[in-house]
């Protein structure tokens, strides 16, 4: 029921919001966390980005993110996309999204969204997060953001 009620308040707060359209700073999409929330759940096959660090990346998530927490990791999971496909991107605050989103946009990606305030925002609001533990990777050399 809590959940059901989170959704409704986000999906109103979404419609009459006066600051509820996108902001832009040149090509970056940042939206707040109710605005997020409707963009993941409203588009068409959107790809959910997690560029923070595996540390926090594994102790709590948005359900159904990928890690991207290295260049080489964002380039692997978007060569293949098409430029079209609806890219979300969040990471413990803001400042890799903001890094990894300007990546994207010079590779061409014109859908990409990041996350005002990061998974902070997120949790604010009450929305669910993923807090299944992941096992310990390998370090890999990878450049990070």
């Amino acid at each position: 029921m809590k959940t059901f009620y989170i959704i409704i308040q986000i999906l109103i707060a979404g419609f009459i919001s006066v600051s509820g359209q996108q902001e832009q700073s040149d090509t970056i999409n940042m939206l707040e966390p109710n605005e997020f929330y409707i963009k993941l759940h409203q588009a068409s096959n959107p790809l959910l980005l997690d560029v923070g660090e595996y540390k926090d990346y594994r102790k709590e998530r948005i359900p159904g993110a990928v890690l991207a927490a290295t260049y080489d990791e964002l380039f692997s999971l978007t060569d293949t996309l098409d430029s079209e496909r609806p890219i979300l991107i969040y990471c413990v605050y803001i400042s890799r999204s903001i890094t990894a989103s300007k990546l994207l946009n010079n590779q061409g990606f014109s859908n990409v969204y990041v996350l005002i305030n990061g998974i902070a925002g997120w949790k604010e609001l009450g929305l669910e997060t993923d807090k299944k533990r992941i096992r310990k990777r390998e370090k890999k050399g990878n450049k990070k953001f």
